[in-house]
């Protein structure tokens, strides 16, 4: 497929890689919007501890309690994969790919190991996902080509059928009116063409959006 793991950190398969939309006086529970104080932290049975619900619970509370009931904001956004790690699967409601994509790597986890110790280079060779990582590698070469910083305004989603890579990605001004969206296609491991998206986005971009990437 290419994007092989050779050794320094393991990437497990994807989680969830869109954002949760958690509303003001409710959370969104499917199609309804139900108060937080009736949402069920965990099915039972489901192999979480209490321990493990009840920082769920902490999490939850100081999220939507003391950021969002208490009016310092009207509504927040988190990753729904973080939300998913904390058993919280429930809460928020996701929004779709087509109104926005999620930050470069969005929903990735790896471990790393020291570039010494093969014993361990080989056991994480077992964990790695290779579909995972070819998407990852093509988001990130997005990213880095842009020149942009985690605080920067960008969105990259990869996915991967076939050995292909199709990556969507978009630019944006620091108040989101101004946008530039585009999507390539090309074989796995060749995140040179991720690299040129990125080139060509920029190129045709307003100031108002290149003035926020160093590569512009």
């Amino acid at each position: 497929m290419g994007n092989e793991y050779d050794g320094g950190v393991a990437l497990f398969e994807f989680l969830e890689v869109f954002e949760a939309f958690l509303l003001k006086g409710c959370v969104a529970h499917g199609q309804h919007f139900v108060d937080e104080q009736n949402i069920a932290f965990g099915p039972d049975g489901d192999g979480k501890s209490e321990a493990d619900l009840h920082a769920g619970r902490v999490v939850f509370e100081l999220l939507v309690h003391e950021i969002v009931e208490a009016g310092e904001v009207d509504a927040t956004i988190l990753s729904a994969a973080g939300l998913h790690r904390l058993g919280l699967d429930h809460v928020g409601t996701p929004i779709p790919f087509d109104i926005m994509l999620p930050a470069p790597g969005q929903g990735a986890l790896g471990i790393e190991c020291r570039a010494e110790d093969t014993d361990c280079m080989q056991l994480l060779k077992l964990l790695d996902d290779a579909t995972s990582r070819a998407a990852v590698m093509a988001e990130r070469a997005f990213a880095r080509a842009l020149g942009g910083s985690c605080h920067s305004p960008v969105a990259a989603l990869a996915t991967v059928g076939n050995t292909q890579v199709r990556l969507t990605a978009e630019i944006l001004s620091e108040d989101g009116r101004a946008r530039i969206r585009d999507a390539a296609e090309f074989p796995c491991g060749k995140e040179a063409a991720a690299e040129k998206l990125a080139r060509d986005m920029l190129a045709r971009a307003p100031e108002e959006i290149r003035r926020l990437f160093a590569a512009a």
